[in-house]
């Protein structure tokens, strides 16, 4: 423990605990940031150690705090304080936060940190920081922890064998190099490699061969996305001009490398010729030498060739080299990459000539979700060409593989609404939820039920199903076992980013540490998330753990999910524009997650998403009005403000469903453009317009369609006491 006497808050800090609480809170850190130091390691933490007084876990999300605003001697000084926090998560995180200004700060600072840790936690971040401290003082001994996982452990081990030049025999400068090699061949290019390595070139470690340098710094210059750089490196000790093999033999042993050359071969801008070549000698010397290269190394390297050669515009070659990848892949994931890029390369090709490839490949997907895109992209290719009897076969074959997603939903959908509209009898078998047997049924209710009970199915078809069941999808119960929980460490280290106004820091933990949560504990998180103004980090949170195992919707998810920020001001303006407020709300929870700072690639900014072009147009419209603002100022219109954006967006939807003649055809304009909106129309004028949607061409402009539809449905039922049915007969008039 530290031992230090406090002085006080109030005298040290100049504040009271209510006034420090309220600061922090809201991020405000400059109370302390601002404050003046002994610069002394003991006087500092003493002067400093009032922060852990404030509220539990303050000296850390403090120091996250200062960390991010550049001060980094005083965010090195709270993350030192955090090492006696009460909770085991931030005392871990604190340890990791310290690695680096040990192993490059004074020996009085590693002695003050090392002090704090003779006690305590012994888990591997604990474990590492120690062992940095005794190498910073020159005192550790050994090879430490070998059963320790934190990569931290390894590296100081290297460089603490590194150092050790003159008690090291030949044996142990062989394994001292193989260590050392393994490491960088194997693990990412993030903090502890590039510390050892750094610190192995301090020590005058140069006992790499030419070939495992560049390599090394290849991996590196990759990391760092300096392209051009790793490709010269590669070419430094792969090509015809250089007889040396001790390049292919470090393929052989590190399959790994590989990666790292297709990202550089890849993205070096316009050096693809170059990267296909280096790939090109990279297989012939392999297929030189059958007898060393193992199935991890043909996988990688048939991958990325056909990556490569994609990118270069060589189909032939690329879907070969897919299709040999396929025959090595190691688990199901990779597989799935591979059979991706064969059946989009087909479509992309020819849609009508794929239909044999997907026919081939279904069969062999492992998780049919991963192929969603593909497979909507033929979808809308069969609708279009009114081909129901060859969307049966690919349904048919996806029932075969016994798991739900959207795709499975998407087709049986089509073909129950194609059987209800008579286009097509379902002769193959459509209305079987099996895929085989019952092949004289043309019952669309079949269809719906399937796609109605399956939990895993998307929300738009299970709501349009649920529609034609006259069934609604969101539970009538709020559980009230869900709103009283004691959330774990994890979850409690979570919340304090909302706690302490450091919500924008927040991500990287969350990524690190939601799996380890109950759903909950998730559900609180994303509340706290909403209710700091982060509604967007709260939606996608919301929308993982939607999709785990374990998952069983509630009424508060779907309350959550479908939030209504803004709520008076989209009320206010749909009803002035004479729109459901349900439909203004999907529409804006689709287009920005309800940010209003929100600037998409294109240039559309704000709630609704308006491009300024179309801004103006409408602002102009608005102020002929009698009565209305004029938005227009001489620099422009302010889109970002929610109730000037909101107002515009809502005119927008309107003049759009008056000049498009229906919801969803606006809504398909919204998106895709009026010019592409009349086009699709006249394609598909027979069609109903839940069929017309799934002939449109783009994509995005499908799947926002989709999006927005089922989001006012939700709305509807949730917050305007509407049948989900009823909302939807609305927008498909």
């Amino acid at each position: 423990m530290l031992g230090f006497s406090s002085c006080g808050m109030a005298q040290i800090l100049g504040l009271s605990r209510e006034e420090a609480i309220s600061r922090l809170e809201n991020g405000d850190i400059g109370f302390i940031l601002d404050f003046q130091l002994p610069d002394t390691i003991t006087g500092d933490l003493a002067v400093l150690k009032p922060v852990s007084q404030i509220k539990p876990m303050a000296e850390f999300f403090t120091a996250l705090l200062a960390e991010a605003s550049g001060s980094m001697q005083k965010s090195s000084l709270l993350y030192t304080l955090a090492l006696e926090d009460k909770s085991p998560v931030i005392r871990r995180e604190a340890c990791k936060k310290l690695m680096l200004p040990v192993l490059r700060g004074s020996e009085e600072f590693a002695a003050a940190i090392l002090n704090i840790l003779k006690t305590g936690d012994s888990d591997d971040d604990t474990a590492a920081l120690k062992n940095a401290c005794l190498y910073r003082l020159n005192q550790l001994t050994g090879a430490g922890n070998s059963k320790n996982l934190s990569p931290w452990n390894t590296v100081i081990r290297i460089a603490s064998d590194a150092r050790n030049i003159d008690g090291r025999t030949a044996a142990q400068d062989i394994l001292l190099h193989g260590d050392a090699l393994s490491f960088f061949m194997t693990n990412p290019a993030e903090q502890p490699w590039l510390w050892v390595r750094g610190e192995l070139a301090g020590l005058g470690y140069d006992s790499f061969s030419p070939a495992e340098e560049a390599a090394i710094s290849a991996r590196a210059a990759a990391a760092a996305s300096r392209y051009d750089s790793g490709l010269d490196y590669f070419e430094t000790f792969l090509s015809e001009d250089n007889p040396d093999l001790a390049g292919i033999k470090l393929f052989l042993q590190y399959p790994e490398l590989v990666r790292d050359l297709g990202r550089v071969c890849q993205y070096a801008p316009n050096r693809g010729k170059e990267g296909a070549g280096l790939f090109t000698f990279l297989e012939e010397k392999v297929n030189a030498d059958q007898a060393a290269a193992g199935p991890a190394l043909e996988y990688l390297l048939q991958y990325y060739m056909g990556r490569i050669y994609r990118q270069q515009g060589q189909p032939e070659i690329s879907n070969s080299a897919f299709a040999k990848a396929l025959e090595y892949a190691p688990d199901a994931a990779q597989a799935d990459a591979c059979i991706w890029y064969i059946l989009t390369d087909a479509l992309n090709e020819n849609p009508q000539s794929a239909i044999p490839q997907f026919e081939k490949y279904i069969p062999l997907m492992n998780s049919p979700v991963y192929f969603d895109d593909v497979l909507d992209r033929l979808c809308q290719y069969l609708v279009s060409k009114r081909n129901w009897e060859t969307l049966d076969k690919i349904y048919s074959l996806l029932a075969e593989l016994k798991t739900g997603g959207t795709a499975i939903a998407q087709y049986a959908w089509i073909l129950g609404r194609a059987a209800e509209e008579n286009y097509y009898s379902g002769d193959s078998g459509g209305g079987n939820s099996s895929g085989s047997g019952n092949n004289n049924s043309n019952d669309s209710t079949d269809y719906y039920q399937l796609i109605y009970n399956n939990k895993n199915s998307s929300l738009y078809y299970r709501a349009m199903s649920g529609a034609r069941l006259d069934l609604n999808l969101v539970p009538d119960v709020l559980p009230e076992a869900n709103t009283k929980i004691k959330p774990r460490p994890e979850a409690e280290f979570l919340l304090g980013f909302t706690d302490y106004g450091a919500v924008n820091l927040a991500l990287p933990y969350i990524r690190e540490y939601e799996n380890s949560l109950s759903i909950p504990e998730l559900r609180l998180l994303a509340q706290a998330l909403a209710k700091s103004g982060r509604t967007d980090q709260s939606l996608n949170l919301i929308s993982r753990y939607m999709e785990r195992e374990d998952f069983e919707p509630t009424r508060q998810d779907f309350i959550l999910y479908y939030p209504r920020p803004f709520n008076d001001l989209i009320e206010k303006y749909a009803d002035l524009a004479g729109i459901n407020p349900a439909m203004l709300f999907a529409l804006v929870r689709t287009e920005s997650f309800f940010m209003p700072g929100a600037v998409s690639r294109s240039g559309a900014v704000g709630l609704t998403q308006l491009m300024p072009d179309t801004a103006a147009d409408m602002a102009a419209r608005i102020a002929r009005r009698p009565g209305q603002q004029d938005y227009r100022t001489e620099n422009g219109i302010d889109l970002k403000n929610p109730e000037t954006n909101i107002h515009i967006g809502s005119f927008y939807l309107n003049y759009l469903i008056e000049t498009m003649g229906s919801p969803v055809s606006a809504i398909i304009a919204y998106n895709g453009g009026m010019g592409r909106a009349r086009r699709w129309q006249a394609a598909g004028k027979e069609l109903p317009e839940d069929l017309l949607l799934e002939t449109v061409d783009i994509q995005e402009t499908r799947e926002f369609g989709r999006r927005v539809t089922a989001a006012a449905a939700v709305y509807g039922y949730l917050y305007y006491g509407l049948n989900m049915g009823e909302v939807i007969a609305d927008i498909y008039q």
